[in-house]
């Protein structure tokens, strides 16, 4: 009795294991990211503020024309979208939303970093 139910299970994960889906590509990810941000923009105007503080930050900080290009219109984008993602990061930039300014856009970038948008980096590769 147990042979049938052994092998059941065995074809079973075998079947699971064939239908996996591939984990997305970094330029995949990058996408779906960006679609997020173009639909968080249209709800919260005030965080393009936010992203164009990101982008500016990556200009200053890329090593070049080519990285600069290449990386820094992404890093904005992916930068909000994982801090709207993330529980305290989203109170503050919903925090900023409330009453937003210059030195709340410099507050976040406190907490920004290029390490936020190496999956950027990775998409145009």
């Amino acid at each position: 009795m147990k042979a049938p139910l052994v092998l059941t299970a065995a074809c079973l994960a075998l079947i699971s294991a064939a239908n996996a889906q591939p984990p997305p590509t970094p330029a995949e990810q990058v996408k779906t990211l960006q679609s997020r941000h173009a639909e968080s923009l249209k709800q919260h105007a005030g965080l393009q503020a936010i992203d164009d503080a990101v982008k500016a930050d990556c200009i200053t900080k890329a090593a070049d024309d080519k990285a600069k290009a290449a990386l820094c219109p992404c890093a904005g984008a992916v930068t909000v979208q994982y801090w709207m993602d993330d529980a305290f990061m989203r109170q503050q930039v919903e925090a900023y939303l409330k009453s937003p300014s210059p030195k709340g856009v410099s507050e976040l970038l406190k907490y920004q970093g290029p390490e936020l948008y190496q999956i950027c980096q990775a998409a145009t590769k």
